[in-house]
């Protein structure tokens, strides 16, 4: 299964709850166009992969374990990157409605007001917060009343845990840094994840989990998009597929091409042509009269 999307809109049965969703992408899907949320704040939680969003004429990128937040009638798009591998989970909330998430107004107003103030684009969220959005969504799948006014207060849990957590993103572990840089710089070469765990000084089962805890992403995912990003540069200046596959260390061009398609939505060739269509004609390169 390349994807998954569920999600509730309209009538969620949830006061201040416009829309609660869940996305999985298995391959790089279609960019995001610009759109906007009358009246409404959505709020992205990546449990894993790496996305990109543009807003104000700036773009970001976030990482499994970030929340990405965009205001009512804000313009958002991903600026024409396709969406990668990933699962999150989104919100849209309208916070001028009364009763909101099923709680009682003096314990509405305090994470109203934390909402109403949050000015970050991006903002770690815990792995409590992470789990209590799990929880919720489960609950909103649920056919009746109950399993919504669950879904409610388990989100209102959520967004406090969240918002009453630092918002400044943590470093990488030293250990983390070491394997990521060790990676980074050798992907031209044969590289195995016992190598990176060595670097981190872990066992091959803690370095896994430890890695994506820290980057949102598994090591293989996160070597492999390196690899993608140097291919993308090799191929606009010319490189034959065979060639960059090659390079890189892929076992074929057509796990090259499974690979690339997977990150970036077309294939190396597509990608290649529309590299060469979208170059600039060299100065004086009309043809003679």
């Amino acid at each position: 299964m390349e994807q998954e999307r569920i999600s509730f809109e309209g009538n969620t049965g949830i006061p201040g709850l416009a829309l609660f969703g869940r996305h999985t992408l298995n391959r790089a899907g279609s960019p995001m166009v610009a759109h906007t949320h009358p009246g409404l704040m959505e709020i992205v939680f990546l449990h894993r992969g790496v996305q990109q969003f543009r807003v104000g004429g700036q773009s970001y990128e976030i990482k499994g374990g970030e929340a990405f937040i965009s205001q009512p009638d804000e313009p958002h798009s991903t600026g024409g990157t396709p969406q990668e591998t990933a699962e999150y989970h989104w919100i849209q909330l309208d916070l001028r409605q009364e009763g909101f998430l099923c709680l009682a107004p003096q314990a509405a107003a305090p994470l109203l007001e934390k909402l109403g103030r949050l000015k970050q684009r991006v903002r770690p969220f815990p792995a409590e917060a992470a789990g209590l959005i799990r929880s919720s969504f489960a609950h909103m799948c649920r056919a009746g009343g109950e399993g919504r006014a669950q879904a409610a207060l388990l989100l209102a849990a959520a967004l406090y845990a969240w918002l009453e957590k630092d918002g400044a993103a943590p470093p990488l572990s030293p250990e983390m840094e070491r394997a990521a840089a060790y990676a980074a710089a050798r992907l031209e070469e044969p590289l195995s994840l016992e190598e990176l765990a060595a670097q981190a000084g872990l066992s091959l089962s803690r370095f896994k989990a430890r890695f994506r805890e820290e980057t949102g992403v598994t090591p293989r995912s996160y070597v492999n998009r390196l690899k993608i990003q140097q291919a993308k540069a090799c191929l606009r200046q010319g490189e034959s597929i065979t060639s960059v596959s090659q390079r890189l260390g892929f076992s074929t061009p057509n796990y090259f091409a499974t690979v690339f398609r997977r990150f970036t939505a077309m294939t190396p060739a597509e990608y290649a042509r529309r590299s060469r269509e979208s170059r600039p004609e060299e100065p004086g390169g009309e043809d003679p009269v």
